[in-house]
């Protein structure tokens, strides 16, 4: 008999190659036979199950892989027809069957083995005349091209090649992995002892998708995560994470955040799962000064987030923070960043008051230090106000600096102004979920 396959998407007869192979009918298999009796047959059978016929072997398909094949069909432009709610794609060796209960397909060849080189199930045919043939074409015609184009075509879990006049086609298992990747910007070194951790929120709580540490601040990331829940996750945080002991829920630091969509989220401190704003509201201002210290030259030598006018009051406006996080104040050198003290209230004492090298008078209840013994003088150098995770992951100011100023040498109690950087130096980046060939899920 000559096979056709139906390949066109006006429903032109094609032969495979340009030409129909005479096959006589005691060398061919039976044609497929696609019924609801023989899909209800092979229901429960796993996804795959191989029938010996007349001339050759059934494969039956069912699950995913039949909704696949079902798909490719519909793509390549084989005749479709429906009868009582069941809709039937069918060609010649290959043929589907959609319906209430699942999709059910049957690929028909002189020869079929399970479990072969990795793949679920392997079809070997002739080049005309046989199941994995006029796959090999269906897959050919799902991308547009001619079965001439290649010697191999793939799509999806479906691969064929052709080699002189043999055709073999493989099905590849159901993937259970799935790619996260992620791109990382503006993000600094946690410390020896800390680690950033990722992070896929689902349905069933969240799902850690790996640690890692930042060296340079704009670094890519590949991370394996079970497909189901790649498939399942609607959100990425990015926390901050003790590198030992640690809770396996995650810790409140949650740095970047962003939603899926169409597999793709764009990470912010301003999601509502990380800071919920980017500090775009946050401004302040400092003056020089040694309250510790009886001296009346040693304005220059100390630093006070205080404005005098106003009580005096605060000089800081800063949005509140979510739990795991705190203010601290910095002045940085070409010796390096020096603490000024850590605080949640801009209208209170930081942590350590006048700091460790105050002198021995009382100190102001605000933000500030005095550098008197050893002594540092100030002007040349720079005002920052970061946010840092709590507890302290490290000596070094995080990557979050809203709030920056360079400060002059003014007399003592002159406000000077600390700009807003937060537009230009928040971290950000992107996660992607992607299949095993490198698509968007």
């Amino acid at each position: 008999m000559k096979t056709r396959f139906w390949l066109g998407t006006m429903g032109t007869a094609l032969y495979l190659a340009g030409c129909g192979g005479d096959v006589t009918s005691d060398e061919a298999p039976e044609n497929v036979q696609v019924d609801a009796a023989t899909a209800a047959g092979a229901q429960g059978s796993g996804e795959v199950r191989i029938r010996t016929i007349r001339g050759g072997r059934v494969v039956d398909l069912t699950g995913a892989a039949a909704t696949e094949l079902f798909d490719l069909l519909g793509a390549a432009g084989f005749e479709s027809s429906n009868d009582g709610g069941s809709e039937l794609r069918l060609g010649t060796y290959v043929g589907c069957l959609s319906r209430t209960e699942g999709d059910y397909c049957q690929v028909v060849d002189t020869s079929a083995t399970t479990r072969t080189d990795g793949f679920l199930v392997t079809i070997h045919g002739r080049r005309f005349g046989a199941g994995a043939s006029e796959l090999f074409g269906a897959l050919a015609a799902a991308q547009g091209r001619s079965p001439n184009a290649a010697q191999q075509f793939q799509s999806g879990r479906f691969l064929c090649e052709r080699s002189g006049s043999n055709v073999w086609c493989g099905l590849r298992p159901a993937p259970t992995q799935a790619e996260l990747a992620l791109r990382i910007i503006g993000l600094e070194p946690v410390g020896p002892d800390y680690v950033y951790e990722g992070w896929l929120i689902t349905p069933n709580g969240p799902i850690t998708s790996g640690r890692f540490d930042v060296r340079q601040g704009d670094e890519s990331f590949s991370f394996e995560v079970p497909l189901e829940v790649a498939k399942e996750s609607t959100t990425f945080v990015l926390t901050v994470e003790p590198a030992f002991g640690d809770d396996p829920a995650p810790a409140a630091t949650h740095v970047l955040a962003g939603d899926f969509s169409a597999s793709l989220s764009t990470l912010s401190v301003q999601h509502p799962a990380a800071f919920g704003q980017g500090f775009g509201s946050a401004k302040g201002q400092f003056i020089l000064g040694t309250p510790s210290s009886a001296a009346a030259d040693d304005a220059a030598y100390g630093i006070w987030f205080v404005d005098p006018t106003a009580g005096p009051g605060p000089s800081l406006d800063l949005p509140t923070l979510p739990e795991g996080w705190v203010y601290e104040g910095w002045v940085a050198g070409p010796n390096g960043p020096v603490s000024t003290g850590r605080f949640l209230n801009a209208a209170g004492a930081d942590q350590d008051r006048g700091g460790p090298a105050a002198g021995p008078e009382n100190t102001p209840p605000f933000p500030g230090q005095d550098f008197i013994d050893p002594a540092m003088f100030l002007p040349g150098l720079t005002a920052v106000i970061s946010v840092e995770p709590e507890p302290d992951n490290s000596p070094l100011p995080f990557a979050l600096k809203p709030l920056v100023g360079e400060i002059a040498d003014r007399p003592m109690g002159v406000l000077q102004p600390l700009a807003n950087q937060s537009g230009r130096n928040n971290p950000r980046g992107l996660a992607g979920l992607f299949d095993e060939r490198g698509r968007p899920l």
